[in-house]
């Protein structure tokens, strides 16, 4: 992940959903280039597994970074 974009993700622009959606935040102008990743599902190539989501993090953060 890039660096402005990780940055967005600390504060809460965004998240993932349960099956690794991603999920704008509901205060994102809808003109940000962000806003384009709407429903964009992360899917790493099985080869690169190892850079999957991991669920107990990511429930944290939607939980308690994104909280939308």
């Amino acid at each position: 992940m890039s660096s402005d974009i990780h940055n967005a993700f600390e504060k809460g622009f965004f998240s993932l959903d349960q099956d690794n959606k991603i999920m704008i935040h509901k205060d994102l102008d809808s003109s940000s280039a962000l806003y384009s990743f709407k429903d964009c599902k992360i899917e790493p190539l099985p080869s690169f597994s190892l850079f999957s989501p991991h669920i107990d993090y990511v429930n944290y953060h939607r939980n308690n970074i994104y909280k939308s």
